[in-house]
């Protein structure tokens, strides 16, 4: 994806959020996937990173949501009824419907003893960004809520020995 990668060269003004080319050093992604999408200690300190292009964490908001690991795995915050007021458009690093997203929509499967066995809280919620009810949602919110999922990983009968019991997050 060339995305944000090539300087503008139109010479008119226009809105950078509707154009797919970089305008300054905080709108430009390096091409790539070898650096994260965790922020660069030096960028977040408002500091010149010492690595440049080969720093090996994101140096801007654009390196950090149009990453493999980020594009198109939540719902834009104006999803589903307000998506004429995002301001990226066709542009935008979140989905705006579900044809859009990248990841698995267990929402929309049937919610019998074989889901709640197998899919219940194994996605990271897509709905993240929207105020809703966390506590009825299927999918996971926080790291205590994700379950690894059977058919992929073998679970013992005995609960780990780093498991912390007492800290329990008891609301969202």
């Amino acid at each position: 994806m060339n995305f944000k990668s090539k300087p503008c060269t139109a010479s008119s003004q226009h809105n950078h959020k509707h154009c797919s080319f970089f305008h300054n050093s905080k709108d430009r992604k390096r091409l790539g996937d070898f650096y994260s999408s965790d922020l660069c200690e030096y960028v977040e300190k408002g500091l010149n990173c010492p690595y440049g292009d080969v720093c090996r964490f994101a140096h801007n908001r654009v390196e950090q949501l149009y990453q493999p690991g980020k594009y198109k795995t939540k719902f834009c915050t104006f999803y589903p009824n307000n998506l004429k007021n995002c301001e990226y458009g066709q542009y935008c690093s979140f989905a705006h419907s579900e044809e859009d997203i990248l990841i698995e929509l267990i929402h929309n499967y049937e919610q019998d003893d074989d889901f709640y066995m197998f899919y219940f809280k194994t996605e990271w919620c897509p709905y993240n960004l929207i105020p809703h009810d966390k506590g009825q949602c299927v999918y996971a919110h926080n790291w205590q809520d994700f379950r690894r999922r059977l058919m992929d990983v073998h679970y013992e009968t005995v609960t780990c020995p780093n498991w912390r019991v007492t800290e329990f997050i008891s609301n969202y």
